[in-house]
């Protein structure tokens, strides 16, 4: 475990760095360490959460564990399958206050996790409300304030009464993954010191400790570009390791005006989690210099690290993707391929069904009585008009809709330069046209067009380039679109590449 502790005298304003080793879940057949972790790829939802942990209970060969957190007095419990274990973790965590990010499957077991020691940081911060989303017990929350985004955690309600465009002052408290778990909103009197709590993940490229009477420094080089921060004079610093330039380090810290490091903070081992992650999008901001972004998928917002935006296909509202990326040390996305699979369910109008067609009846028309000289009376004349004959009018069936009864990829892990064999099976007979995408982590994209055979079959095998995996990800996503009397249908499959 790495500590380290800034104290300034007589406790007049403490600057706490605090780096806790993160301890590992993998296979038991996995080496343990973060290398072997970050050359993975896991497909479910991102879980983000701290608290009391109330339950641990490892698996075995045969059964499952779990693991349970209690948070704002909303507790969230996870099941460990079989044959997966912590290291470095055991019954005595029950009662500790911890921070989990990681992966689950549709079981709501964990199949990744990091775990680390929960630390909570306060900071008041102070601007227009731009935007608030309430979390629940299951899902989390966002609030923008002043253009800053901030994740809200699990169960949290705020104090005070304000909504869209109140312009504030929160006192907030974040947990150890820059979650906010408190909040005391009042009205911005322009006299409270804005404190915005930083949350970011990056490289460190320069630190200088502070001394009795010089300030210190310390800076993060994050998506190209430079973070730096003024630790104050008067600080002391202690830990188990040195901080030093090229760690990789997440922060969270109350930052003022001139960037000046303005409470305590925490400062703990960044790590990676390769991830795919599935569903419907409802929202997607991306993240900006100076704020976090989010994307929700499902029920499962995800929060954006600074600077990171969500490349590939274009992202719209109610359209399913997959986004291919990875998650850092404070569960933010810090890179994400999208890739479109379904577009969203459009209301079909109803093909006419058969009316009965009225039938004529024969109209009388009045008698018309016409007088004589020799009052010789003449009989009225009745006329009637002809009858129509109803006939039905048949209607036609209804065109066959585009869909697939199969998609497939022949090698599910396949080195670079070798072929992989693309498979397509439409769900009806006879040429039909097929767009198919293949979606590198590295960005890289290749495109196919052509049509189905007549039995509806669609194969093609091509070589995989260099310069498909990043240091992030080597999981590629293909996207299958067919079309067939003006609908379309959408499939996708992953395979993994290896050097």
């Amino acid at each position: 475990m790495r500590t380290a502790l800034i104290r300034r005298p007589l406790a007049l304003s403490l600057i706490a760095v605090i780096a806790f080793a993160a301890a590992l879940l993998q296979n038991a057949a996995q080496v343990a360490s973060t290398r072997a972790q970050t050359q993975q790829q896991f497909t479910g939802q991102v879980v983000n959460i701290c608290g009391i942990v109330t339950d641990y209970t490892a698996s075995s060969a045969s059964a499952a564990g779990s693991m349970s957190f209690k948070e704002n007095n909303v507790t969230t419990s996870l099941g460990i399958p079989p044959n997966l274990s912590f290291v470095g973790i055991g019954p005595s965590v029950v009662g500790s206050d911890m921070c989990l990010t990681g992966v689950i499957n549709a079981s709501g077991q964990i199949i990744s996790a990091f775990i680390k020691q929960n630390v909570s940081q306060s900071a008041t911060t102070c601007g227009v409300v731009n935007a608030w989303t309430p979390s629940t017990t299951t899902s989390l929350g966002l609030i923008t304030i002043g253009g800053n985004t901030y994740p809200i955690a699990f169960g949290t309600s705020f104090q005070g009464t304000f909504g869209i465009s109140s312009n504030i002052c929160l006192a907030l408290t974040v947990n150890g993954l820059g979650q906010i778990t408190a909040g005391a909103a009042q009205a911005n009197s322009s006299t409270t010191p804005s404190i915005v709590p930083v949350e970011l993940c990056g490289t460190v490229t320069t630190f200088t400790a502070p001394t009795a009477t010089t300030t210190g420094s310390l800076a993060f080089s994050l998506n190209g570009a430079t973070y730096s921060y003024t630790l104050p004079a008067g600080g002391t610093i202690s830990g188990t390791g040195p901080i030093q330039v090229g760690q990789a380090f997440c922060m969270i810290a109350p930052v003022s005006t001139g960037n000046v490091i303005a409470g305590s903070f925490l400062l703990a081992t960044d790590f990676t989690t390769n991830v795919v992650v599935c569903g419907v999008l409802h929202d997607y901001h991306a993240g900006t210099a100076n704020s976090l972004g989010s994307v929700t998928l499902g029920s499962s917002t995800i929060p954006i690290s600074y600077g990171t935006s969500i490349t590939g296909d274009v992202m719209a509202i109610s359209s399913t993707y997959c986004i291919t990326g990875a998650v850092n040390g404070l569960g933010q996305l810090r890179s994400g391929v999208a890739a479109l699979v379904a577009l969203p369910t459009a209301t079909l109008t109803p093909f006419p069904t058969a009316s009965s067609v009225a039938t004529a009846t024969g109209t009388p028309v009045p008698a018309t009585a016409t007088a004589t000289p020799t009052n010789t009376p003449v009989p009225a004349t009745a006329t009637s008009t002809a009858t129509a004959t109803a006939t039905n009018t048949p209607i036609p069936p209804p065109p066959a809709i585009a869909s697939f009864l199969s998609t497939s990829v022949k090698y599910g892990v396949i080195r670079m330069g070798t072929r992989e064999t693309l498979t397509a099976q439409a769900g009806f007979a006879g040429p039909q046209r097929i767009v198919v995408h293949v979606y590198f982590a590295t960005g890289l994209q290749t495109a196919f067009n052509g049509h189905t055979n007549s039995k509806g079959r669609w194969t093609k095998s091509f070589a995989i380039p260099r310069n498909t995996i990043s240091q992030y990800s080597s999981v590629a996503v293909v996207t299958f679109q067919i079309f067939k009397n003006h609908t379309s249908a959408k499939d996708f499959q992953t395979f993994r590449v290896v050097r």
